[in-house]
């Protein structure tokens, strides 16, 4: 059998069964530290999009949406002093036009 066939359809099973038994002479080694579970809200049209790039990619939907998170992490910490001062003083224009809005005609 081809390997990645044979990782596919691990990965496949694997997704399809997160609650089934580790078997006694299963040994589970991580080479990583990812420990925590993210649970997130998302619509059907997300998951489905998601699950679709995923699938276009061949890896598994929790692999991707983790690499879109990491991506988006570093792509954030790139970010020039430059940048994110653009960023707050988009912030705060938006801040001032929200409150210009709340103010009434008479409080002008």
């Amino acid at each position: 059998m081809d390997i990645k066939k044979l990782i596919l359809q691990e990965s496949e099973a694997s997704e399809a069964n997160p609650d089934e038994r580790v078997q006694r002479h299963t040994t589970i080694v991580r080479g990583h530290d990812r420990t925590k579970v993210l649970s997130v809200r998302l619509n059907d049209n997300e998951v489905s999009e998601l699950t679709e790039q995923a699938n276009r990619l061949g890896i598994p939907l929790s692999t991707y949406v983790r690499h879109l998170l990491v991506q988006g992490l570093a792509a954030r910490d790139e970010a020039s002093p430059a940048d994110l001062a653009r960023e707050i003083g988009a912030k705060v224009d938006q801040l001032v036009s929200a409150l210009d809005a709340r103010q009434s005609p008479h409080d002008q």
